[in-house]
């Protein structure tokens, strides 16, 4: 039977009703279809519900939405339900979504309560698509000494957090807002014991190793550089490890920045094919602020620029070049090398 011949009328004389939801055709409890006609308007608010917990453990909805909610007696009950429910409400999304929104307004106490009813489930909530915003507010709003608990955790799993999507976003995280906590430094060691390359080349991974370079040790800065000079010209072009590369030449210490700069350029007509290449453009661009090595860099964009203009990428860098009237010392060193 097709939705067209499916009346109101047919719905009617039978037990049960269906709401037709998008394109599908639901079925709803026996109850009498709401009569035909206007309907009044109401406010829209937004409207939470806990579907992993009883209606004895919390109310069926909050509108944490409303003007001065935080205020309400509501609130302070809504907060102990929570707790009670944790932490399987944080790995629920809607949920998830109502421990964010209630967090917003909680004082700290009471975060610290929540980051203690994830103990324990730190290295589920990193893999969850929805506990690990959690972390990653937690990690905003809390000291280190409050979640240095979740680095800790996740020590042993390092390897397979970094290639995760949810794991890797906490990753970052740890290194933006705890990147001296003991837990933190040792976890990052571990991504970085093992294939490092991979890890820059990774859809996920790459990610980490961008947060690395801007807020890691000089020693896991170091390692990145390392790394990506056994494989320059491969990562050069590749989509991700391209934007690591770029990085790091500028983020590098001096004497490893200039390594992996000489390791790019070393080969003829290799800054001339980068310029020419959807990713390896930006590699360039970050060459082109290297004191040490722009003019070298300049003196070949020059010699091959008749090529360059030929080609999108390169004609786009010819033009940046131009912009800055083609001097070198117009544009704005950065790094070391």
């Amino acid at each position: 039977c097709t939705l067209a011949s499916l009346s109101r009328a047919t719905l009617r004389t039978s037990s049960m009703a269906f709401v037709v939801k998008n394109t599908f055709i639901c079925e709803v409890v026996s109850e009498a279809l709401d009569a035909p006609g206007p309907r009044p308007q109401q406010r829209a608010k937004t409207v939470h519900y806990w579907p992993c917990c009883s209606a004895e453990t919390l109310p069926q909805a909050a509108d944490a939405d409303a003007p001065g909610w935080a205020e309400e007696p509501a609130y302070a009950a809504t907060v102990g339900a929570i707790l009670d429910a944790m932490p399987a409400l944080a790995f629920d999304g809607n949920g998830c979504t109502l421990v964010q929104q209630v967090l917003e307004s909680a004082s700290g106490e009471e975060m610290r309560q929540v980051a203690a009813s994830l103990r324990g489930s730190v290295r589920l909530a990193a893999h969850s698509p929805y506990a690990h915003h959690l972390l990653e507010h937690l990690l905003h709003h809390l000291g280190i000494e409050d979640t240095s608990f979740i680095a800790e955790e996740l020590k042993g799993g390092g390897r397979e957090l970094v290639l995760n999507e949810f794991g890797s976003s906490v990753l970052c995280q740890l290194l933006l807002f705890s990147t001296h906590d003991p837990s933190t430094e040792q976890l990052i060691e571990e991504v970085l014991s093992g294939d490092t390359t991979a890890v820059c080349h990774h859809k996920h991974g790459h990610k980490v190793a961008l947060a690395i370079l801007e807020h890691g040790s000089p020693r896991q800065r170091s390692q990145i550089c390392v790394s990506l000079r056994g494989e320059v010209p491969r990562s050069s072009r590749h989509r991700f490890a391209a934007q690591v590369v770029a990085e790091a030449l500028l983020h590098g210490a001096a004497e490893d920045s200039h390594s992996l700069a000489v390791a790019v350029v070393c080969k003829p007509g290799a800054v001339t094919s980068l310029a020419c290449h959807c990713f390896g453009v930006q590699v360039v661009r970050s060459l082109l602020r290297l004191p040490r090595i722009s003019g070298a860099v300049l003196q070949e964009l020059n010699t091959n620029g008749h090529k360059l203009k030929k080609d999108k990428f390169g004609a786009e860098i010819m033009m940046e070049i131009g912009l800055h009237a083609g001097a070198c010392d117009a544009l704005a060193p950065c790094g070391g090398a």
